[in-house]
């Protein structure tokens, strides 16, 4: 079992943070995942989170990359933003 967590929407979508699934490749983790509902199929469909595997991050080149039985599997949402700086116009 490889233990999935989940954070912002994914999290949302799915009602929980965490989810334990029998996976051997991120690709496959992610088919499983999108088979739980609708909303977060369109969520992972459209791809714009970022997968880290026991804290290394992998590029989706590589979601092929095997997964062993006690993997930690994080699924995070690209965020960006900065920070406006008061009186500073635009």
């Amino acid at each position: 079992m490889v233990k999935v967590r989940l954070y912002g929407p994914l999290r949302e979508a799915l009602g929980r943070s965490e989810i334990d699934i029998t996976a051997h490749t991120v690709e496959e983790l992610l088919r499983a995942l999108s088979g739980f509902n609708p909303k977060l199929r369109t969520i992972l469909e459209r791809g714009d989170f970022i997968v880290l595997v026991n804290d290394r991050p992998i590029p989706t080149s590589q979601f092929s990359v095997a997964l062993r039985d006690g993997d930690t599997v994080d699924l995070m949402p690209v965020v960006s933003g900065g920070l406006r700086v008061l009186g500073e116009d635009r």
